[in-house]
């Protein structure tokens, strides 16, 4: 019984320690430190936005999406 409470608290330990290890690390790369750099971004997303307008299967094959097409990855 000591066994399984010991472990179950090292499981415990284990997932609040990669919680804040991943927090920490998402927190420290996420921060924009100039206006250049938010320019920069929202470039990006706008870029994104026109992308998955222009290559959706509807634009680019006139055709619907089919079953075959989500599910077969090379």
């Amino acid at each position: 019984m000591n066994a399984l409470l010991v472990m179950f608290g090292g499981f415990w330990g284990l997932v609040v320690l990669l919680t804040v290890v991943l927090t920490r690390r998402r927190r420290r790369y996420s921060r924009t430190e100039s206006a250049e750099g938010l320019l920069i971004e929202q470039r990006a997303r706008e870029q994104a936005a026109q992308d998955r307008v222009t290559y959706h299967p509807l634009a680019v094959h006139d055709a619907p999406i089919s079953y075959k097409d989500i599910h077969n990855r090379p």
